[in-house]
């Protein structure tokens, strides 16, 4: 049976290793960007930018989801790009 495409631009069935590479500059920017915010709102970088909220709701934890989130994406692009590459080279039989 197809799979369903899993990357923004068509309807093929794997990613490219461009496309994982794509994914992880986006997640990166996402992390220096959530930072920066922090930056020019007169705090430290990666401080929480958000109030700590209600223990155990949704949004208590800040900007610290945001962060593992964008981390998680450029760790799971960078592995999906290695196997992409990796399922492109020719192996060589003796």
């Amino acid at each position: 049976h197809q799979t369903q495409a899993c990357c923004e631009g068509g309807s093929q069935d794997k990613w490219t290793s461009q496309e994982a590479k794509v994914s992880a500059i986006r997640a990166g920017a996402v992390f220096i960007l959530t930072g920066l915010a922090a930056l020019l709102q007169g705090g430290e970088f990666l401080q929480p930018l958000l109030d700590n909220g209600v223990l155990g709701g949704l949004v208590s934890a800040g900007t610290l989801p945001l962060l593992y989130l964008a981390v998680g994406l450029k760790v799971g692009a960078e592995l999906a790009g290695l196997m992409a590459r990796l399922a492109d080279v020719e192996v060589d039989e003796p």
